[in-house]
């Protein structure tokens, strides 16, 4: 049976905050595998970031994440079956109000890829609203570029459904170390390093604050898989996950 390794650090660079990431959760196909929180109230809609670990098993269609009012208003992530990825947002009965697909391909299924998804909608510039980073470089290249127009507020943090993963059908996927920062604009320096020895890109303790609500997982507890470990206490609820796909 093959085994699925995280992506790990070297002891000597430590003193550059160095993490061992010890736990995955596999989503797998056909489950409809997913993270599930309703929020009560609303954190910063403008201004956020995402970091986060994940290992492809095939090239399909996935959705990472959704921020969703109602039955058509929505904003999120996705991978895509060309093994692209894009942020997008629409709304009831409105062509896409943004999408932003970096030309960058995640195809190689050996690999774990380390995203950070950086927002901040209040920027002047329309391409410093939204910036990704794999393995601690920022994108610059894309397919396409449409930006959301300055001050917008997202459905991302917004008081609804916030999910992780697919809604319906699903594909076999690991994730590891999931941050969401709540109010702040970070770059991949604040949770990854390159290793001196080998220039490889690690995991690196993050340090900073949450916001109030920010949320971190970590899965390390498999009886309660969806437990926020960032102290704010944001847990999800696991769908159609168990113990052995921790």
């Amino acid at each position: 049976m093959s085994r699925t390794f995280l992506p790990h650090v070297i002891t000597d660079d430590s003193a550059l905050g160095g993490k061992v990431i010890e736990r995955s959760l596999r989503f797998r196909s056909g489950s409809s595998s997913n993270l599930e929180k309703i929020n009560s109230s609303a954190g910063n809609r403008r201004t956020m970031t995402y970091s986060f670990w994940f290992k492809r098993v095939n090239i399909q269609f996935h959705t990472i994440l959704r921020g969703k009012q109602g039955a058509d208003d929505r904003h999120g992530i996705d991978l895509l079956s060309n093994g692209g990825f894009r942020f997008w947002g629409n709304a009831y009965n409105a062509s896409p109000l943004f999408h932003v697909q970096p030309s960058r391909l995640l195809r190689d299924l050996n690999a774990w890829y380390h995203l950070v998804l950086s927002i901040d909608t209040t920027q002047s510039t329309a391409s410093d609203r939204v910036k990704f980073y794999i393995n601690g470089d920022l994108l610059t290249d894309f397919d396409t570029a449409t930006y959301m127009g300055q001050n917008d507020s997202l459905y991302l943090n917004d008081a609804c459904r916030q999910t992780w993963g697919v809604e319906d059908g699903g594909i076999n996927i690991y994730y590891a170390d999931i941050h969401f920062i709540d109010g702040y604009q970070y770059d991949a320096s604040y949770f990854g390093y390159t290793e001196s020895q080998t220039g490889i890109w690690r995991p690196k303790k993050y340090t900073g604050s949450y916001g109030s609500a920010g949320w971190h997982l970590e899965f390390k507890d498999s009886s309660a898989i969806g437990k926020d470990t960032s102290g704010n206490g944001n847990d999800f609820t696991a769908n159609n996950v168990s113990t052995h796909d921790v």
